[in-house]
């Protein structure tokens, strides 16, 4: 600790840096979460449909406030709509479905 003593404490000196490391497990968590409801995941093949999921969660958490409506809205449709045309399905999509659907906001009062 000593020898990179500078570099740990630079939190102290830059604003920019937290003091904490709170966002990076909360990032972590559902990542961990995920690994460990799939028991699948010791074998090849489960590995890599583990690894399809986690994608498919990260990427619907980022694109989406909230990704289990998302996932859920996905499971809901039959397979040859979505086959048929993916790029309406992807978290992006149903972002974007979702914003252009929100009542817009009117100014009220006197």
């Amino acid at each position: 600790m000593v020898k990179h003593r500078k570099a740990l404490m630079a939190y102290l000196g830059d604003p920019r840096l937290s003091a904490n490391n709170n966002r990076a497990e909360r990032l972590l968590r559902s990542e961990k979460i995920l690994l460990v409801a799939c028991k699948f995941r010791y074998s090849e093949k489960g590995r890599v449909v583990f690894d399809i999921l986690r994608i498919l969660v990260m990427t619907a958490s980022g694109a989406c406030e909230d990704a289990k409506s998302y996932l859920c809205s996905v499971l809901k449709q039959p397979d040859e709509e979505i086959k048929a045309r993916p790029d309406l399905y992807t978290p992006l999509a149903f972002h974007q479905m979702q914003s252009s659907s929100a009542p817009e906001l009117q100014a009220t009062g006197s």
